[in-house]
C-alpha cells in the first residue's frame, strides 16, 4: 500500500547517522525502488517516468519522488512535473505540481526565485476549480537550499499529515493531479518549456527573424526530396464547444526565438497542408454520399495554388430542393487536443463578410491523432468568433 511506503520514509528518514546516502538502507530502497514501482503500477502509464531521490552522495534534507512525462523531461531540474516532497522534519509531505529551479537558476541568476514564482502564479491562477492549493508550500526550507527552491517552484499542492493519511485519497488525488498535468502537456507539446516560460514572462528576444522570412523557406522545406506524403485520415465532426475553457493560453502562443520561427514555420505549413487535405477529402466524400459524384472534380484546393483568395477550398452545398451552390472554405488546423484560439487574417475576415452564408470555417484539431476532430461554422467570422483587434487571434464565442 502507498500509505506504508510513505510512512516508512517519514518514520525512518531521520534515523540515519551518516550524512551520505546508503544504498543498503530501508529508506533508500523505499525512495528509489519501492515508491516509484508502486506509483508506476498504480498509474499504468508508459509515458510517465517515476524517480525518487535522497540525494546524490550527500543525503538531502528534502527527499522527493517525481513523476515526469517523457515528452517534457526526465529530470526534475527542468520543466514541469508532479512531485511528492517531504518536509525537513518528516512530519508530512506534499503532492505538488512543480517545476525545476535549476532552469531558472541558469537563465535568471539572482532573479531565479522571483521568476519561478511568477510562472507558478500564472499556472496557479489559470488552473482554477481544482482540489489543490496554489502558492508557496512549507518544507522548512532556508534560502539557498533545495527546499527553498522547491517551495517557490510549486504551482499546486496538497499537504498530507504523516499521522492522518487515507489510501484511497492518496490515489484519487494523484489521478486528479495527473489530469491537470496532462492538460498542460496537451496545450504545450510540441512546443518547448523554454518557449512557454518566455511567453509567460513576456520576455523580448535578443535575436529575431521575421516570420514572413521564415515562411519563405517552408516551400523548399516541405518540398525536400524524400519527404513523406501526408497521411490522410477520416475526420470526426463534433459540435462547437462554446463553453470551452480559455485557460493557459500562453502555452500555445508562438515564441519569437530565431530557431523557433523556422521550426514553427515548417510545422505550421505541415499542419496547414494536412488540415486542408483532410477537409478536401471530407468534402469529396460528402458529395459522394449525397449522390453528386459528377461535381467531385470541381471541388478545388485553391490555397495550394495561391493564398490571396482568403479561403482554402471551393466546394458545394446542396439545398433541400437539390440546388447546387458554391461555398468557400477556410481551414484552421492545430495538433493540440484542445480547440485553442487561432489567427485570422484581415483578408479572411473581409472575404467572410463578402461571401456571407457561402463562407465556411472548418476548425481542425488533434490533427496528428488517429481520429482528428473538427467543427464547421457558416457566415462571417466575427459572428462566430471574438477577434482581438490587435493580434487578430480568434476565440470561439
Amino acid at each position: 500500500m502507498l500509505i506504508d511506503l510513505f510512512t516508512t520514509v517519514l518514520k525512518h528518514y531521520l534515523d540515519a547517522q551518516s550524512q551520505t546516502t546508503d544504498s543498503t538502507s530501508l529508506v533508500h530502497r523505499t525512495l528509489i525502488v519501492d515508491l516509484p514501482r508502486g506509483l508506476t503500477e498504480l498509474l499504468q502509464r508508459r509515458d510517465i517516468v517515476v524517480k525518487g531521490s535522497e540525494g546524490i552522495g550527500n543525503r538531502t534534507k528534502y527527499p522527493w519522488v517525481c513523476l515526469m512525462n517523457r515528452k517534457l523531461t526526465n529530470t526534475p531540474q527542468k520543466s514541469i512535473y508532479i512531485a511528492y516532497l517531504f518536509k525537513k522534519d518528516m512530519s508530512g509531505f506534499y503532492l505538488t505540481l512543480n517545476q525545476g529551479i535549476t532552469f531558472f537558476e541558469k537563465r535568471y541568476k539572482k532573479k531565479k526565485y522571483d521568476n519561478a514564482m511568477r510562472v507558478s502564479k500564472y499556472f496557479g491562477n489559470e488552473i482554477t476549480g481544482s482540489i489543490f492549493k496554489a502558492g508557496v508550500i512549507d518544507l522548512g526550507g532556508v534560502r539557498g537550499d533545495n527546499g527553498y527552491g522547491f517551495e517557490r517552484t510549486t504551482i499546486l499542492s496538497k499537504y498530507y499529515d504523516g499521522y492522518r493519511m487515507d489510501e484511497e485519497e492518496l490515489k484519487s488525488d494523484l489521478r486528479e493531479m495527473l489530469k491537470l498535468y496532462d492538460e498542460i502537456i496537451n496545450l504545450l507539446y510540441p512546443r518547448t518549456y523554454d518557449e512557454a516560460i518566455k511567453n509567460i514572462l513576456d520576455e523580448d528576444s535578443d535575436v529575431k527573424i521575421a516570420l514572413d522570412q521564415a515562411e519563405e523557406m517552408i516551400q523548399e522545406i516541405l518540398g525536400e526530396p524524400g519527404r513523406q506524403e501526408l497521411s490522410i485520415k477520416d475526420l470526426l465532426e463534433i459540435k462547437p464547444n462554446r463553453n470551452k475553457v480559455h485557460r493557459l493560453k500562453k502555452l500555445s502562443l508562438k515564441s519569437d526565438l530565431k530557431t523557433d520561427y523556422i521550426k514553427q514555420a515548417e510545422e505550421n505549413a505541415r499542419k496547414g497542408l494536412l488540415g486542408e487535405e483532410l477537409v478536401l477529402q471530407f468534402e469529396k466524400r460528402r458529395m459522394l454520399e449525397k449522390g453528386y459524384d459528377e461535381i467531385i472534380n470541381d471541388i478545388q484546393w485553391i490555397s495550394k495554388q495561391t493564398d490571396v483568395y482568403g479561403y482554402d477550398i471551393e466546394s458545394f452545398s446542396i439545398d433541400e430542393n437539390g440546388k447546387i451552390r458554391k461555398i468557400y472554405i477556410e481551414v484552421k488546423t492545430t495538433n493540440s487536443k484542445y480547440d485553442i484560439d487561432f489567427y485570422v487574417s484581415e483578408n479572411e475576415r473581409v472575404k467572410s463578410i463578402q461571401y456571407g452564408n457561402s463562407y465556411w470555417l472548418y476548425r481542425i484539431f488533434d490533427c496528428d491523432s488517429a481520429e482528428p476532430k473538427f467543427y464547421r461554422v457558416c457566415g462571417k467570422i466575427e459572428d462566430n468568433f471574438t477577434i482581438d483587434p490587435i493580434s487578430y487571434i480568434a476565440s470561439l464565442k
